[in-house]
């Protein structure tokens, strides 16, 4: 736990550091009602941002080949306040609170309902 506490306090100081170093990978994904997966690699952290008023649903796979129990991605508490500078800047996106996977090798998830854009934040 203390690591996914460093490795969050490094991504908010230094973001283009997180990414550059490799911390924080981001990944755009195609929406879609299907279930797809994807393999980024080892990770312990996801959050998914996603454009429209449907959701995603996630689940990941940890080390041994294990499924997680499905996940939504929302939280309205994760969300800027209304008519900040912060919610003006996400132009119509919803974001998914970030959540401890545990070490995991890869994800799969599926559009629920009216989604255009599903972007992935993953964390190591």
């Amino acid at each position: 736990m203390k690591r996914v506490l460093v490795a969050a306090a490094v991504v908010l100081a230094f973001p283009g550091t997180a990414f550059g170093a490799g911390l924080v990978q981001q990944r755009d994904l195609r929406p879609q009602a299907s279930l797809h997966t994807l393999s980024p690699g080892t990770f312990q952290l996801v959050g998914l941002h996603w454009r429209g008023s449907g959701r995603v649903e996630y689940r990941t796979r940890d080390l041994r080949g294990g499924w997680s129990r499905w996940r939504l991605s929302d939280d309205e508490d994760a969300l800027p306040n209304a008519g900040s500078p912060e919610s003006r800047a996400m132009q119509g996106w919803r974001v998914g609170e970030p959540q401890w996977t545990g070490p995991s090798n890869a994800i799969q998830y599926r559009a629920v309902g009216s989604v255009a854009r599903v972007r992935a934040y993953f964390v190591r």
